[in-house]
């Protein structure tokens, strides 16, 4: 099964009894990025939010991600910088902050507050661009587990293809028809 809007199209399959897998070609991992103030050497970006300073990684998976790789994030203000990080002229039309904090070499665990939403319980793309950032600055393999508030999703990175594959359970919330 495929889905998506415009150029960004996930590819769905049951590869396993209660597992699925979605897979992503990413086609302009940077889009939006020239808004955002002159990364650094390791090609992070210095924001202030709210009087802290967040360095972050950005990537674009048909949706902005910025993340910012630390410790301790039960106990970091989520909701606080997630709310201002929306308000910031670098992202006009929002974005998805992830802080996430490393276990191993192919284990993170990750909070998101996504546009619009807030903190969420899990998040795909949230994980996807963890595990992209996260490979780019050294700290992760590219196969990775991604641990969420409830659940985690296995996360392979083709970075010579940039294919992303998001594995895991899918549970059944709630059913809803929209009329087009």
């Amino acid at each position: 099964m495929l889905v998506g809007i415009e150029e960004n199209t996930w590819k769905i399959s049951n590869p396993e009894k209660d597992t699925y897998a979605v897979e992503q070609e990413i086609s302009d991992p940077n889009l939006g990025e020239e808004l955002l103030p002159k990364s650094n050497s390791s090609g992070l970006h210095s924001l202030d939010l709210e009087g802290d300073n967040l360095e972050i990684g950005f990537v674009n998976l048909g949706n902005p991600h910025a993340i910012n790789f630390t410790t301790g994030i039960k106990t970091m203000p989520l909701d606080k910088w997630g709310k201002s990080i929306q308000e910031s002229k670098s992202f006009p039309d929002g974005v998805n902050l992830t802080l996430a904090e490393m276990i191993s070499p192919n284990e993170v665990d990750i909070r998101v507050f996504e546009r619009g939403v807030g903190e969420t319980l899990a998040c795909g793309s949230g994980a996807c661009a963890t595990v992209v950032i996260g490979v780019q600055l050294g700290y992760l393999q590219k196969e990775a587990t991604v641990n969420f508030k409830t659940g985690s999703l296995s996360i392979k990175y083709d970075s010579d293809n940039q294919v992303l594959t998001a594995k895991g359970p899918a549970d059944f919330l709630e059913e809803t028809s929209i009329l087009i």
